[in-house]
């Protein structure tokens, strides 16, 4: 049994810090699309939703986090909340199990001083991701769409600025999924 916490709002270094995350909707939408438990009691006791969009958000299916330490596994039980380690930390869905757990790599590479290109790698899938000038977003694929989609996104810009550095990461599923080309066509 593990709680792991989920921002509200977009870190400092994402640039973003007063917007929303949408994260805890986004949960709660994959809780009751995907029958992975009552979400009644969360939405009554939760006034920090944005209950008037839940429904029209979409799912949020996975998180990623850097390998470290902590190792999540298939089976394991994730306690979602926000506020971790404080007096407001608060559970706000289901005990959601732990259904895959995948590696998933971001490589950057420079190009120039100003234009970045981005590989991902998911498990033994990898795929031309991302170009950037400048910080901008100038290109993205299928792939990355679905996987930022997935991930709770709703912008190119948010999330390749959230996963800006060339690191490893643990890819938590609590639906199953796989991730393929062969569903974007190529």
């Amino acid at each position: 049994m593990s709680v792991i916490g989920f921002s509200k709002k977009f870190p400092h270094h994402v640039d973003y810090m007063e917007t929303r995350t949408n994260f805890q909707e986004r949960i709660l939408k994959a809780c009751h699309d995907y029958g992975l438990g009552d979400i009644t009691e969360y939405l009554n006791t939760n006034d920090d939703l944005q209950k008037e969009n839940l429904f029209l958000m979409q799912p949020k299916i996975h998180t990623m986090r850097k390998m470290g330490k902590r190792k999540f596994k298939k089976g394991g039980l994730l306690h979602p909340s926000t506020g971790v380690r404080s007096k407001e930390q608060f559970q706000f869905a289901p005990i959601l199990e732990v259904v895959k757990v995948e590696t998933v790599e971001f490589i950057w590479t420079d190009e120039s001083n100003a234009h970045r290109n981005l590989y991902i790698k998911i498990g033994k899938l990898g795929f031309e991701a991302a170009s950037t000038i400048g910080g901008m977003v100038v290109w993205t694929s299928p792939e990355l769409k679905a996987l930022m989609v997935n991930d709770g996104f709703s912008s190119a810009r948010f999330f390749l600025n959230w996963f800006k550095d060339s690191e490893k990461y643990d890819l938590i599923y609590w639906v199953d999924y796989t991730y393929s080309l062969e569903e974007t066509g190529d």
